[in-house]
C-alpha cells in the first residue's frame, strides 16, 4: 500500500512540479498527541467520547502515515513541509479547534489557513 501511494503520489508531484507548481506537504492534525495521551483525557472525552478507539484503530496509524509524509516523502520529493500537528498541539485553546478528535470546527480550519499562509509567506511563495 505505501509504495502505491509513493509511486502515485510521486507522479502528481512531478507532474505538478514540470508544470511550475509549487508543492507543500502539510501533516494532520488530530486533537490527540499519542506523546501526551496521559494528559489529555478530560479534554478529549469533551470531543469525542469513544477517542480512545479511534485512537487505537485509526489515529496512531494516521499520525505515523501523516509523519512519513510530510517528513520523509515530502524531503525525497525536494518539498517544504508544514506540521500542522505542532501547531495544534501548542495552541492555548487546542481543544475548541475540532468536531471530533479528527475534523477540525471553523476555529481549526482558520487556524489551519492561517498556518499554511504564513508557511507560504515564509517561503516567498506569496
Amino acid at each position: 500500500c505505501m509504495e502505491s501511494i509513493s509511486c502515485n503520489a510521486g507522479k502528481i508531484v512531478s507532474d505538478a512540479k514540470s508544470m511550475g507548481v509549487k508543492v507543500l506537504f502539510s501533516s494532520l492534525a488530530m486533537a490527540y498527541d499519542p506523546a501526551s495521551i496521559e494528559k489529555d483525557p478530560p479534554q478529549l472525552d469533551s470531543i469525542q467520547a469513544n477517542w480512545r478507539e479511534s485512537l487505537i484503530s485509526t489515529g496512531i496509524p494516521m499520525i505515523n502515515f501523516s509523519n512519513w509524509w510530510k517528513d520523509e516523502f515530502a524531503r525525497q520529493m525536494g518539498c517544504p513541509s508544514l506540521n500542522l500537528q505542532k501547531i495544534f498541539q501548542v495552541h492555548p485553546k487546542r481543544y475548541e479547534m475540532y468536531l471530533d478528535v479528527a475534523h477540525w470546527n471553523e476555529a481549526g480550519h482558520k487556524l489551519a489557513a492561517e498556518s499554511i499562509f504564513d508557511r507560504l509567506v515564509e517561503l516567498n511563495w506569496w
